[in-house]
């Protein structure tokens, strides 16, 4: 098939099938009767809104999420705002297990008639006198209502899908990848899918992507980002935030493939497949952390995840064991965290370095903490203090096992995980981490040893 043909064929394959269409309207209709009832009796009853995906028909039929907004005047102090917002939703959705969320605003999430309901309340501002998180959602509804056709609504169906089946979709910490609402805003600046992927195939870090203008004040507000995408209702928010580094990298050199070699597999299956049997110079050269954890809210326990994760992975490094790539599951109140390292055996010779000799207190510091516990130090031709010590160690894991003696003051875990990691911790080194059954282990060593070529 050539580009066209692919095309074609993906965009008729990303429509939602006029069943799905119908079941779907059903649960949004039943949803608000619901919160309509509910808010009949409610102290402040605020205007019920849809938003989202389904509000700007971009959804496929694999995504089925529907967001319902509770919209309160401004005047409710914010206390009361959210605690009558989400008392709302839970008592309309009683009797479908109605879950508390949180992400940058709580919300209410539950499933109806097979349809995932997201019920959060927000404020009723005016445009830029944004009072909580979720008050710039309406007006991101107006905007696409105004700026989308049933031409550019395939084109970002087309996205997602691409996206999802490369495992890219989705702005939770959890996934680190593009938005709905980014595709959204991606396909309306460059007009179609392939055009997306024919600039991102050729973007440089830094690239400063906008529709509403403030390109000249985002290089400025977000210096150092890889990726800028203003939000064109608010141009002073990077929509790009929440895409990870290497998830934008993937994103380019996908683009790259795609047009290169146009196929359908690449909205059905990864084409980035990871090593899955690694070879033994990789496998002992392998750490996993591992350890339990109370049930929480999903957005809270990644945000504490990768804190503990990174945290560990720096210090390590600081020790003299860098990391290559680390990689992080989390399964029914099991997590696992992977290191794949520089070295099985730890140097004799430990060398810190410090910071550069113009920073006074900094250095200060370095060198007092370095007195007593390194035997030399030096100013470098980097104009930082370097110290050298023994090291009393022989493996990265007793580095980690060291850690976990008291994981937030050594390593800046999360104080929410910190309790439960140090009490049921274990550390395994190599084979015996690949050799080790668990749903949650597999997961995590998945793809830590990279992609095939």
């Amino acid at each position: 098939m050539n580009l066209d043909q692919v095309l074609a064929e993906a965009k008729k394959e990303s429509m939602p099938s006029l069943k799905r269409r119908r079941a779907v309207a059903l649960a949004v209709e039943n949803v608000i009767q619901l919160l309509e009832e509910a808010s009949k009796g409610a102290k402040i009853s605020p205007r019920i809104e849809i938003g989202g995906s389904y509000a700007h028909d971009t959804w496929l039929e694999t995504e089925t999420d529907v967001d319902f907004f509770l919209v309160y005047p401004k005047e409710v102090n914010r206390t009361q705002f959210e605690g009558l917002g989400l008392s709302l939703a839970e008592a309309a959705l009683e009797g479908r297990s109605p879950r508390r969320r949180y992400a940058e605003h709580p919300y209410v999430e539950a499933d109806v008639d097979s349809v995932t309901v997201n019920v959060v309340p927000c404020y009723g501002v005016t445009k830029g006198e944004w009072k909580s998180a979720a008050d710039r959602s309406p007006f991101h509804t107006k905007y696409l209502e105004a700026h989308l056709n049933e031409g550019l609504r395939s084109e970002v169906r087309m996205l997602k899908r691409f996206l999802k089946a490369q495992a890219l979709y989705g702005a939770e910490i959890r996934v680190r990848g593009f938005s709905g609402y980014a595709c959204e805003v991606l396909v309306l600046k460059y007009r179609s899918f392939v055009e997306l992927l024919r600039s991102a195939s050729s973007w440089k870090k830094g690239v400063v992507i906008s529709l509403e203008g403030g390109e000249e004040n985002a290089r400025s507000l977000f210096e150092g980002e890889a990726f800028i995408l203003l939000d064109p209702v608010d141009t002073t928010r990077n929509l790009g935030l929440a895409v990870s580094p290497a998830k934008l990298a993937e994103f380019v050199h996908l683009s790259r493939l795609f047009l290169k070699k146009p196929s359908l597999e690449f909205f059905g299956a990864r084409q980035l497949q990871p090593v899955s049997a690694p070879p033994g110079h990789i496998k002992s050269h392998t750490l996993m952390l591992r350890f339990a954890f109370k049930d929480r809210s999903e957005d809270i326990l990644w945000g504490e995840l990768w804190k503990s994760a990174n945290g560990v992975a720096e210090h390590l490094a600081k020790d003299g064991v860098r990391v290559l790539r680390h990689r992080v599951a989390a399964e029914r109140g099991r997590v696992s965290m992977a290191f794949l390292v520089s070295v099985e055996v730890l140097p004799r010779t430990l060398e810190r370095i410090g910071p550069e000799i113009f920073m006074k207190d900094a250095n200060e510091r370095f060198l007092a903490k370095s007195n007593g516990r390194s035997d030399s130090w030096w100013l470098g031709d980097d104009m930082r203090s370097h110290a050298l010590s023994k090291n009393d160690m022989s493996r990265p894991a007793d580095l980690l096992l060291k850690y976990m003696e008291d994981p937030v003051t050594r390593v800046g875990f999360a104080k929410g995980l910190a309790a439960e990691a140090k009490e049921t911790h274990e550390v395994l080194v190599g084979r015996e981490a690949y050799s080790s059954r668990r749903v949650v282990d597999r997961m995590a060593l998945s793809e830590l040893a990279g992609f095939r070529f």
